[in-house]
């Protein structure tokens, strides 16, 4: 139903269906300054996140059918685009002179037929601010609430990002990035991150804050681990024992300091073993430096329990074992046979 005056063009009676989810609202447009403003307002009674993941990865084809697959300068296209940068981009090509203030509110959010809870989410976009607050699902055991502001005040770039999140089932958040995920299982977050910068590139150089994470995921078997610390002669015979081994959790905890993820408690959780992990992450430069070594729950002869080094490039790291873990391997073999 449409509505045009001098000033505004308004969409009234606006209903969206895809698959079992729908929603209805009003768009509003009107001259604002030297843009204009838009307003959506949008409410559904049921989303499933299922219907939404054909929609996102169609969007995604489409998007990358669309760009331009030439790059006059070969060394552009192996420039890495950082989530900060990603933003700022869309944010350039959807605001320019113009305003949006988005209000949406989902009654019934559910994720893979299990329901989250209800959700509300609103989002201003104006000049060189952008502004998610509310995000907020209240979910029946939990909840989640994720609020982010970024503005430039020249000559700095002035970046803040808040996340709560109390037992969510993340199994359908994945698939809408993957759609051919099978993960799932129930996350705790804790984030608070934080940058000033003068150049929107180099936000990730001035990162501070804490990330707090709990995972608990579903059907993950651990056989992997625990041959890190099992009995080499036992782990190659026949299995007698057909329980499954699985990983039961992982939880982390980093303070970043200038774009330096600093592992403080991080240790991952299956039926036998415990691996506990330290080192750093360095998201300016892309680079891993992690340590990390097995402990059996019950001590086993002829465990290897070898730590492991984690170091390289994002895309190109390599796993190796940790200087001194095999000596410190042999001995514990020694003080075992006595």
């Amino acid at each position: 139903d449409l509505t045009f005056r001098k000033n505004e063009y308004l969409a009234t009676d606006i209903e969206a269906r895809i698959g079992s989810s729908e929603a209805t609202g009003r768009f509003s447009v009107q001259p604002s300054g030297q843009g204009f403003q838009f307003d959506l307002d949008a409410g559904s009674s049921f989303i499933e996140t299922d219907d939404l993941v054909l929609w996102v990865q169609e969007f995604r084809e489409t998007r990358d059918f669309m760009a331009t697959p030439e790059v006059a300068d070969p060394e552009e296209a192996t420039v890495y685009v950082g989530l900060a940068t990603m933003i700022d981009q869309y944010i350039e090509e959807f605001i320019g002179d113009n305003t949006w203030d988005v209000d949406i509110n989902v009654s019934e959010l559910r994720s893979g037929g299990s329901l989250l809870g209800e959700t509300q989410f609103s989002l201003h976009m104006e000049g060189d601010e952008f502004i998610l607050d509310p995000a907020t699902i209240s979910l029946p055991g939990g909840n989640v609430s994720v609020k982010y502001h970024s503005v430039e005040k020249a000559p700095n770039w002035n970046y803040n990002l808040d996340i709560y999140i109390e037992r969510l089932e993340y199994g359908g958040i994945l698939r809408l990035f993957d759609p051919e995920t099978t993960a799932s299982g129930v996350i705790h977050v804790d984030t608070s991150l934080s940058s000033l910068s003068d150049d929107v590139e180099d936000i990730l150089d001035h990162l501070e804050g804490t990330v707090d994470l709990a995972v608990f995921p579903d059907d993950v078997g651990a056989q992997f681990l625990d041959l890190w610390a099992s009995n080499l002669v036992l782990a190659l015979l026949p299995k007698v024992d057909n329980k499954q081994k699985k990983l039961n959790c992982m939880v982390a905890r980093f303070e970043v300091e200038t774009g330096v993820m600093k592992s403080k408690e991080t240790f991952l959780d299956s039926t036998e073993i415990i691996v506990r992990a330290r080192g750093e992450i360095d998201l300016a430069n892309r680079q891993l430096d992690l340590l990390a070594a097995p402990q059996a729950k019950m001590e086993k002869f002829l465990s290897v329990s070898t730590p492991i080094a984690v170091t390289g490039p994002f895309d190109d790291f390599t796993v190796g074992v940790a200087r001194g873990g095999f000596v410190m391997t042999m001995i514990r073999w020694y003080y075992g046979l006595i």
